[in-house]
């Protein structure tokens, strides 16, 4: 089976989530969060791909599971505390 990405100013509808995909994204933010207050970097890398963007806030994102290991420890970032 071959999937077609929609892109920008294609016509289709959005596809609904249902409660289980709520619930895995909302575990893996979870993860993902739990494992930053940590400062677990090991674990972060882990869950991404090689081709992952992290967005951080206010600074420039960070490219590629392996690059994450750059990110700062967690109390060197300001998250608007």
């Amino acid at each position: 089976m071959t999937h077609k990405c929609a892109r920008v100013g294609d016509n289709v509808e959005p596809m609904a989530l249902s409660e289980h995909d709520l619930a895995a994204i909302r575990a893996a933010i979870e993860k993902d969060a739990a494992a930053v207050r940590r400062a677990d970097w090991d674990a972060i890398t882990r869950m991404f791909t090689a081709d992952a963007i992290r967005f951080r806030p206010d600074q420039p994102p960070i490219r590629g599971g392996n690059a994450l290991e750059t990110f700062p420890p967690f109390e060197e970032c300001d998250y608007g505390r």
